[in-house]
C-alpha cells in the first residue's frame, strides 16, 4: 500500500533545478531551510512539477541554478 504522498502521476515531471537545488542543498530539509519554506512544500513542488517562481528566484540566488531549469512552465510555448 502506498501513502498518497509517494504516488506521482507519471505525465509530472520534477524540475531538474529542483532536483539539482536538492542535491546541492544536501536534503529536502536543508533546502527548505535556506528558501525559509516548510519541508512539506518542498514534497509539494515534487509532486505538483511547479516551484513558485519567487522560490526559484531564491533559487537561482542561492545556488546559481537558472530559473528556466526550476520553472519550466513560465517558459513553455516561448521562442
Amino acid at each position: 500500500m502506498h501513502r498518497m504522498s509517494e504516488i506521482q502521476p507519471a505525465d509530472i515531471e520534477v524540475p531538474s533545478g529542483l532536483t539539482e537545488a536538492i542535491r546541492l542543498a544536501g536534503s529536502k530539509a536543508e533546502l527548505a531551510r535556506r528558501l525559509r519554506v516548510v519541508k512539506s512544500a518542498i514534497g509539494n513542488w515534487e509532486r505538483s512539477g511547479r516551484v513558485p517562481a519567487e522560490q526559484a528566484a531564491r533559487i537561482e540566488a542561492i545556488y546559481r541554478i537558472p530559473v528556466r531549469d526550476t520553472c519550466p512552465h513560465l517558459y513553455e510555448g516561448a521562442a
